[in-house]
């Protein structure tokens, strides 16, 4: 129960002050989808840095448009030929682990531990986006979710 009230302070925490950088958008579809044609020959085993998160909607009827950058290279996840991932952040002391499920064609990837799944917006050799949209309806949150990437 605590997760999603730490999740929606911390949200709320970011958004003033905050420039929104547009670039991870398509203008004429919504957050977390991809209109173009996945690269399935790319792979997203190996370990990727969380650069850019683009969060926009709003919680508990506060508006959302939030870009924000100040990540470490504590923040990333590795995804593993085995079909297993950590996931690290930097204002925790432990590891996230569990298996993924990566499906190309779809453009899917679902992460077991309440990681959650996510749209491959795009995926190549050196960068990967991915998309979510959380919803939490005892908190009044529809929040749309673009993480960015670097290996």
């Amino acid at each position: 129960m605590k997760k999603p009230l730490l999740f929606i302070a911390i949200i709320a925490s970011v958004i003033i002050g905050c420039k929104l950088d547009e670039s991870g958008f398509n203008k004429s579809s919504a957050p977390g989808t991809n209109t173009s044609t996945p690269n399935t020959n790319a792979s997203i085993v190996g370990m990727w840095f969380v650069k850019t998160q683009i969060t926009k909607g709003s919680a508990l009827g506060i508006a959302i448009d939030d870009t924000t950058t100040t990540f470490t290279p504590k923040d990333y996840f590795t995804f593993k030929s085995d079909k297993t991932f950590i996931y690290s952040e930097a204002d925790s002391a432990s590891v996230t682990t569990g298996t993924y499920n990566y499906n190309a064609s779809a453009k899917t990837l679902a992460l077991t531990n309440d990681v959650g799944t996510f749209t491959v917006n795009k995926v190549t050799a050196d960068s990967l986006i991915l998309g979510t949209h959380i919803s939490i309806p005892a908190y009044s949150t529809e929040t749309d979710v673009i993480l960015k990437f670097t290996h």
